[in-house]
């Protein structure tokens, strides 16, 4: 899992690298929808 830290005085932890919709913007609905549940599971939350 990737290591998550706590955002300001929120309390929420976040994982400490994060994936932006600009990484799949240019790709086919399925492909994209592949990397972003990838990440998910990986433990980004970011």
């Amino acid at each position: 899992m990737i290591p998550k830290r706590i955002l300001g005085k929120t309390g929420e932890m976040l994982s400490i690298i994060g994936i932006s919709g600009i990484v799949v913007m240019n790709l086919e609905q399925k492909e994209a929808n592949s990397i972003v549940a990838e990440a998910i599971e990986r433990g980004v939350n970011y």
